[in-house]
């Protein structure tokens, strides 16, 4: 599966997202924008407002999933959606799944 079918997965399809995984990607989208933060004490006050609101998990069984890094846990967490819930079908590949409400594109005439 290529990265952007694991992108159109995680982003068109959080629902089929377990509750850990969900709190995991939202931990991921937090740590990605705490690293852009300029500013040590902008920082620092970030990462406890984040802590307190729960947006950083502690969770241990979570981080494990993370452990291999994001870019391995939206891979797998991708796959596993893929798998449980209709394959192809989720990908709307309009053209390997027509609508009949849709009628197709005519071509375009030279």
């Amino acid at each position: 599966m290529d990265q952007e079918t694991v992108r159109y997965i995680i982003d068109y399809h959080k629902d089929l997202l377990s509750e850990s995984e969900q709190w995991a990607l939202r931990h991921i989208l937090y740590k990605e924008k705490l690293a852009v933060v300029q500013g040590e004490a902008i920082k620092a006050r970030l990462l406890l407002t984040d802590q307190q609101q729960r947006r950083l998990i502690t969770d241990q069984a979570v981080l494990n999933r993370l452990a291999d890094g994001p870019d391995a846990f939206l891979y797998n967490t991708a796959i596993r959606v893929f798998n449980e819930h209709g394959g192809e079908k989720l990908l709307n590949l309009w053209a390997a799944y027509p609508n009949p409400h849709c009628p197709a594109v005519p071509p375009l005439r030279p």
